[in-house]
């Protein structure tokens, strides 16, 4: 059984793309090379995916280059949509608390088939 993957925005149309990021508390059991999920968008299923790289990360380690690709802003400004983001999460000290860039592909269950 798949885990689900929920957004609650489309940053910066990433989720029409084929391959896409996403920033996410670390967690290796969940966010692993091979790790597959169905995809939801507000609560509505778009897809499966599956996860085809993931870097640990610490949120003052987030670039530019990095934030412009998941959320389309700044680095400063992706960092502030982070700590907004997980606000309701008690004792999460930013300093010290890892973060996963994970590089996520869409599965395409339909494609033909060449061979």
């Amino acid at each position: 059984m798949m885990d689900d993957l929920n957004f609650n925005h489309n940053w910066n149309g990433k989720l029409n793309c084929d391959f896409f990021t996403t920033i996410r508390l670390w967690n290796e059991r969940k966010y692993f090379v091979g790790a597959k999920f169905k995809m939801y968008l507000k609560k509505k299923y778009k897809c499966d995916v599956e996860v085809v790289g993931v870097k640990k990360v610490f949120i003052n380690q987030i670039n530019d280059w990095m934030a412009w690709m998941d959320t389309g802003y700044s680095a400063k400004t992706t960092q502030d949509l982070l700590h907004d983001m997980y606000k309701n999460k008690p004792l999460i000290n930013w300093e010290s608390q890892p973060l996963a860039y994970v590089m996520i592909k869409k599965i395409k269950n339909n494609e033909p088939k060449l061979f």
